[in-house]
Protein backbone atom coordinates (compact mmCIF):
# COMPACT_ATOMS: atom_id res chain seq x y z
CA UNK A 1 0.00 0.00 0.00
CA UNK A 2 1.37 3.18 -0.91
CA UNK A 3 0.73 5.87 2.00
CA UNK A 4 1.30 9.72 1.40
CA UNK A 5 -0.53 12.27 3.47
CA UNK A 6 -3.89 11.90 1.47
CA UNK A 7 -4.41 8.37 2.94
CA UNK A 8 -2.10 8.60 5.86
CA UNK A 9 -5.50 8.02 8.12
CA UNK A 10 -6.97 5.34 6.05
CA UNK A 11 -3.37 3.50 6.05
CA UNK A 12 -2.89 3.30 10.18
CA UNK A 13 -6.24 1.22 10.30
CA UNK A 14 -5.38 -0.90 7.73
CA UNK A 15 -1.78 -1.57 9.18
CA UNK A 16 -3.48 -1.96 12.55
CA UNK A 17 -5.63 -4.77 11.31
CA UNK A 18 -2.95 -6.42 9.59
CA UNK A 19 -1.20 -6.39 12.88
CA UNK A 20 -4.45 -7.86 14.99
CA UNK A 21 -5.06 -10.41 12.49
CA UNK A 22 -4.78 -13.72 14.32
CA UNK A 23 -2.41 -15.17 12.26
CA UNK A 24 0.15 -12.14 12.67
CA UNK A 25 3.17 -13.61 12.87
CA UNK A 26 6.28 -10.68 12.86
CA UNK A 27 7.17 -7.32 10.91
CA UNK A 28 9.94 -5.94 9.50
CA UNK A 29 11.20 -2.42 8.16
CA UNK A 30 13.77 -0.41 6.09
CA UNK A 31 14.47 3.14 5.62
CA UNK A 32 15.37 5.37 2.72
CA UNK A 33 17.69 8.09 4.12
CA UNK A 34 19.05 11.04 1.84
CA UNK A 35 22.55 9.71 2.48
CA UNK A 36 24.26 6.86 3.83
CA UNK A 37 27.74 8.29 5.31
CA UNK A 38 28.15 11.21 7.46
CA UNK A 39 32.10 11.94 7.36
CA UNK A 40 35.07 9.42 6.34
CA UNK A 41 35.11 8.27 10.17
CA UNK A 42 31.17 7.09 9.97
CA UNK A 43 32.76 4.62 7.13
CA UNK A 44 31.98 0.60 8.67
CA UNK A 45 35.08 -1.45 9.55
CA UNK A 46 35.37 -4.87 9.46
CA UNK A 47 37.26 -4.55 12.57
CA UNK A 48 34.42 -2.75 14.49
CA UNK A 49 33.25 -3.26 18.02
CA UNK A 50 28.94 -3.13 18.45
CA UNK A 51 29.35 -0.26 20.16
CA UNK A 52 31.44 1.12 17.16
CA UNK A 53 29.73 0.04 14.42
CA UNK A 54 26.11 1.54 16.54
CA UNK A 55 28.14 5.11 16.88
CA UNK A 56 28.99 5.40 13.07
CA UNK A 57 25.32 4.38 12.39
CA UNK A 58 23.84 6.63 14.94
CA UNK A 59 25.77 9.82 13.76
CA UNK A 60 24.82 9.07 9.82
CA UNK A 61 20.76 8.68 10.96
CA UNK A 62 21.52 12.06 13.00
CA UNK A 63 22.91 13.66 9.82
CA UNK A 64 20.42 12.99 7.36
CA UNK A 65 16.57 12.37 6.77
CA UNK A 66 14.06 9.70 6.10
CA UNK A 67 12.18 10.15 3.15
CA UNK A 68 10.85 6.80 2.98
CA UNK A 69 9.90 3.80 5.31
CA UNK A 70 8.35 0.29 4.69
CA UNK A 71 6.71 -1.63 6.94
CA UNK A 72 5.97 -5.22 6.33
CA UNK A 73 3.35 -7.39 8.06
CA UNK A 74 4.02 -10.92 7.93
CA UNK A 75 1.22 -13.59 8.96
CA UNK A 76 1.37 -17.47 8.59
CA UNK A 77 -1.47 -19.86 8.23
CA UNK A 78 -1.19 -23.49 9.80
CA UNK A 79 -3.50 -25.00 8.18
CA UNK A 80 -2.56 -24.20 4.38
CA UNK A 81 1.10 -23.69 5.57
CA UNK A 82 1.07 -20.09 3.29
CA UNK A 83 2.99 -16.91 4.31
CA UNK A 84 1.41 -13.53 3.62
CA UNK A 85 2.82 -9.95 3.38
CA UNK A 86 1.07 -7.08 3.77
CA UNK A 87 3.70 -4.10 2.77
CA UNK A 88 2.78 -0.48 3.57
CA UNK A 89 5.30 2.17 1.93
CA UNK A 90 4.95 5.71 3.81
CA UNK A 91 6.28 8.50 2.13
CA UNK A 92 7.80 11.04 4.35
CA UNK A 93 9.00 14.76 4.62
CA UNK A 94 10.40 17.08 7.71
CA UNK A 95 7.45 19.27 8.89
CA UNK A 96 8.57 22.69 7.55
CA UNK A 97 5.87 24.11 9.69
CA UNK A 98 7.35 22.90 12.31
CA UNK A 99 10.93 22.91 12.42
CA UNK A 100 13.78 24.43 10.28
CA UNK A 101 12.84 22.54 7.27
CA UNK A 102 16.62 22.16 6.98
CA UNK A 103 18.69 18.64 6.33
CA UNK A 104 21.47 17.11 4.72
CA UNK A 105 21.84 15.16 1.97
CA UNK A 106 24.50 13.15 -0.25
CA UNK A 107 24.66 13.32 -3.68
CA UNK A 108 25.67 9.80 -4.61
CA UNK A 109 22.70 8.73 -2.02
CA UNK A 110 20.01 11.05 -3.53
CA UNK A 111 21.53 9.56 -7.13
CA UNK A 112 20.94 5.66 -6.06
CA UNK A 113 17.20 6.58 -5.34
CA UNK A 114 16.49 8.32 -8.15
CA UNK A 115 18.06 5.88 -11.04
CA UNK A 116 15.92 3.07 -8.94
CA UNK A 117 12.90 5.15 -9.75
CA UNK A 118 12.16 6.74 -6.15
CA UNK A 119 10.02 9.69 -7.14
CA UNK A 120 12.11 13.02 -5.36
CA UNK A 121 8.81 15.59 -6.63
CA UNK A 122 6.70 12.87 -5.25
CA UNK A 123 8.13 12.84 -1.42
CA UNK A 124 8.41 16.56 -1.12
CA UNK A 125 4.59 17.33 -2.33
CA UNK A 126 3.01 14.69 -1.13
CA UNK A 127 5.19 13.11 1.71
CA UNK A 128 3.76 12.55 5.34
CA UNK A 129 5.00 15.53 7.45
CA UNK A 130 6.75 14.93 10.45
CA UNK A 131 8.59 16.46 13.40
CA UNK A 132 11.72 14.16 15.20
CA UNK A 133 10.60 13.14 18.34
CA UNK A 134 14.27 15.33 19.58
CA UNK A 135 12.51 18.62 18.32
CA UNK A 136 8.78 17.80 19.60
CA UNK A 137 9.08 19.41 23.06
CA UNK A 138 10.66 22.73 21.35
CA UNK A 139 8.18 23.00 18.37
CA UNK A 140 4.92 22.66 21.05
CA UNK A 141 6.82 25.59 23.09
CA UNK A 142 6.59 27.58 19.73
CA UNK A 143 2.94 26.57 18.65
CA UNK A 144 1.71 27.87 22.21
CA UNK A 145 3.60 30.90 22.10
CA UNK A 146 2.38 31.38 18.48
CA UNK A 147 -1.37 30.65 19.43
CA UNK A 148 -1.03 33.66 22.68
CA UNK A 149 0.35 36.06 19.88
CA UNK A 150 -2.71 38.13 18.98
CA UNK A 151 -3.08 37.95 14.70
CA UNK A 152 -1.94 41.29 12.33
CA UNK A 153 -4.88 43.43 11.83
CA UNK A 154 -4.21 45.25 8.86
CA UNK A 155 -5.92 48.70 9.85
CA UNK A 156 -5.00 51.54 7.97
CA UNK A 157 -6.15 51.80 4.44
CA UNK A 158 -2.09 51.21 2.60
CA UNK A 159 -2.46 47.73 4.36
CA UNK A 160 -5.63 46.38 3.30
CA UNK A 161 -5.00 47.49 -0.29
CA UNK A 162 -1.85 45.74 0.62
CA UNK A 163 -3.59 42.64 1.57
CA UNK A 164 -6.38 42.99 -1.53
CA UNK A 165 -3.25 43.17 -4.45
CA UNK A 166 -1.23 40.16 -2.32
CA UNK A 167 -4.59 37.90 -2.86
CA UNK A 168 -4.85 38.89 -6.09
CA UNK A 169 -1.20 38.13 -7.32
CA UNK A 170 -1.05 34.86 -5.83
CA UNK A 171 -4.35 33.73 -7.22
CA UNK A 172 -3.30 34.96 -10.24
CA UNK A 173 0.39 33.42 -9.90
CA UNK A 174 -1.49 29.62 -9.10
CA UNK A 175 -4.02 30.00 -11.78
CA UNK A 176 -1.03 30.40 -14.41
CA UNK A 177 0.55 27.57 -12.92
CA UNK A 178 -2.10 25.07 -12.73
CA UNK A 179 -3.14 25.88 -16.68
CA UNK A 180 -0.09 25.97 -18.13
CA UNK A 181 1.64 23.04 -15.81
CA UNK A 182 0.20 19.10 -16.71
CA UNK A 183 -0.15 18.60 -12.70
CA UNK A 184 2.44 16.02 -12.47
CA UNK A 185 5.06 18.35 -10.89
CA UNK A 186 7.12 17.44 -14.71
CA UNK A 187 6.16 20.36 -16.32
CA UNK A 188 7.93 23.23 -17.71
CA UNK A 189 7.12 26.86 -18.44
CA UNK A 190 4.91 28.89 -15.66
CA UNK A 191 4.39 25.79 -13.58
CA UNK A 192 8.31 25.71 -12.65
CA UNK A 193 8.87 29.78 -12.49
CA UNK A 194 8.81 31.11 -8.66
CA UNK A 195 6.56 34.05 -7.52
CA UNK A 196 8.72 36.90 -5.78
CA UNK A 197 7.19 39.45 -4.13
CA UNK A 198 7.98 42.70 -3.67
CA UNK A 199 10.45 44.05 -0.71
CA UNK A 200 8.65 45.13 2.19
CA UNK A 201 9.31 45.99 5.76
CA UNK A 202 9.19 43.15 8.31
CA UNK A 203 5.48 44.50 9.61
CA UNK A 204 4.56 43.91 6.15
CA UNK A 205 6.56 40.36 5.63
CA UNK A 206 4.81 38.91 8.65
CA UNK A 207 1.15 40.02 7.24
CA UNK A 208 2.44 38.25 4.23
CA UNK A 209 2.92 34.92 6.08
CA UNK A 210 0.02 35.29 8.20
CA UNK A 211 -2.28 35.61 5.02
CA UNK A 212 -0.13 32.75 3.03
CA UNK A 213 -0.92 30.30 5.87
CA UNK A 214 -4.80 31.29 6.13
CA UNK A 215 -7.55 29.60 4.25
CA UNK A 216 -5.98 29.03 0.46
CA UNK A 217 -9.81 29.11 -0.66
CA UNK A 218 -8.72 32.79 -0.86
CA UNK A 219 -6.71 32.35 -3.56
CA UNK A 220 -9.38 31.16 -6.05
CA UNK A 221 -8.64 27.33 -5.22
CA UNK A 222 -10.04 24.69 -3.19
CA UNK A 223 -7.33 23.04 -1.27
CA UNK A 224 -7.27 21.69 2.02
CA UNK A 225 -5.98 24.14 4.72
CA UNK A 226 -2.72 21.78 5.56
CA UNK A 227 -2.10 22.09 1.33
CA UNK A 228 -2.01 25.36 0.35
CA UNK A 229 -0.36 24.29 -3.18
CA UNK A 230 2.80 26.32 -2.61
CA UNK A 231 5.48 26.61 -0.22
CA UNK A 232 6.90 30.10 0.90
CA UNK A 233 10.49 31.24 1.98
CA UNK A 234 11.99 34.60 3.22
CA UNK A 235 15.54 35.24 0.52
CA UNK A 236 17.88 37.72 0.76
CA UNK A 237 19.66 36.53 -1.93
CA UNK A 238 19.32 39.60 -4.30
CA UNK A 239 21.85 42.45 -5.56
CA UNK A 240 20.20 45.03 -3.25
CA UNK A 241 20.40 43.07 -0.01
CA UNK A 242 16.32 43.58 0.85
CA UNK A 243 14.51 40.11 1.79
CA UNK A 244 11.90 39.36 -0.61
CA UNK A 245 9.22 36.28 -0.31
CA UNK A 246 9.50 33.68 -2.92
CA UNK A 247 6.88 31.20 -3.38
CA UNK A 248 7.57 27.70 -4.71
CA UNK A 249 4.55 25.37 -6.28
CA UNK A 250 4.60 22.37 -4.05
Amino acid sequence: MDVTRDNFEEALDALQEAIDDPLFAFWSFDCEFTGLNASPATGHDLLDTPEERFAKVHACVRAFTVLQVGVAIFSFDPHTRRWTCRPFNFWTIPDAKAGRGVFSAQVASLQFLVECGFDLNKCVARGIPFVPAAERSRVAAREARLAQRPPIIPSSDRDKAFVANLLIEVAEWLSRSDDDGDGDGDGDGARDEDLCLTPTNGFLRALTYQILEGDPSRFGGNKARDDPGFIACTSCDFADGRPRILLSRA
